[in-house]
C-alpha cells in the first residue's frame, strides 16, 4: 500500500494542509510567515484528512458528497520518494 507524506502549515490566512510536493513547497516558501506545525503519512485523501482532524481536534472528517477518495498509487508514492531525497523543507534554506 502506498503512503505519502501531508503537511500542514499554519500561515496568517489560517493554514494550509497537503501532499507534500515541489509546487506546494513553492506555494509555502512564498506565503509570509508560513510555519510548519506537522506532518503525517496517509495513504489516501479520506485517511490524510481524517488524521490532519485528529491533530488538530478538529473532529470526524466529512467527505464532501459525491466525491471519490483518492487512494495514492505506487507511482505518486515513488515520484514523491525522489523529491523529498533531494528537498530542503521551505523555512529551512538560507
Amino acid at each position: 500500500m502506498a503512503e505519502l507524506l501531508h503537511e500542514y502549515w499554519e500561515t496568517e490566512d489560517g493554514g494550509t494542509f497537503g501532499v507534500v510536493s515541489a509546487s506546494d513547497d513553492q506555494f509555502i516558501a512564498a506565503t509570509p510567515g508560513a510555519r510548519f506545525i506537522f506532518d503525517l503519512w496517509a495513504s489516501c485523501w479520506e485517511e490524510a484528512m481524517q488524521g490532519r482532524n485528529d491533530r488538530l481536534g478538529y473532529g470526524r472528517y466529512e467527505p464532501i458528497e459525491g466525491v471519490t477518495d483518492h487512494v495514492y498509487t505506487q507511482d505518486e508514492a515513488e515520484v514523491q520518494r525522489r523529491y523529498l531525497a533531494a528537498r530542503v523543507r521551505p523555512g529551512d534554506a538560507k
